[in-house]
């Protein structure tokens, strides 16, 4: 992952420019990266503020053999409080796996 930049920068470029529609105010609350089976996974969390509601999402993404992936997941800020633990555990159960 660090082909692509540091933490930060790929964060705040995913969640502006790739994961959140147009015309929402995006921020980037946290960043984590982790190192599992010679993969380097950047885990971030992000609210995305629109005209009419706040979405709050959990990302990680990976690169491989030239491929990127990435897992993404969240809810209304409504929810968010019930939700957050479970949606982190499923972002950290994240991982890459050989065929």
């Amino acid at each position: 992952m660090t082909e692509f930049g540091d933490i930060a920068d790929v964060a705040n470029t995913l969640a502006k420019e790739v994961l959140t529609a147009p015309g929402f105010d995006v921020n980037v609350v946290s960043t984590n990266k982790r190192e599992a089976g010679g993969h380097n996974y950047y885990e971030f969390e992000y609210t995305a503020k629109g005209p009419r509601y706040t979405k709050h999402s959990v990302a990680v993404v990976v690169a491989n053999d030239g491929k990127f992936y990435t897992l993404t997941t969240g809810a209304n800020e409504k929810r968010w409080g019930k939700m957050k633990n479970k949606l982190s555990t499923t972002i950290k159960s994240f991982g890459l796996v050989n065929a």
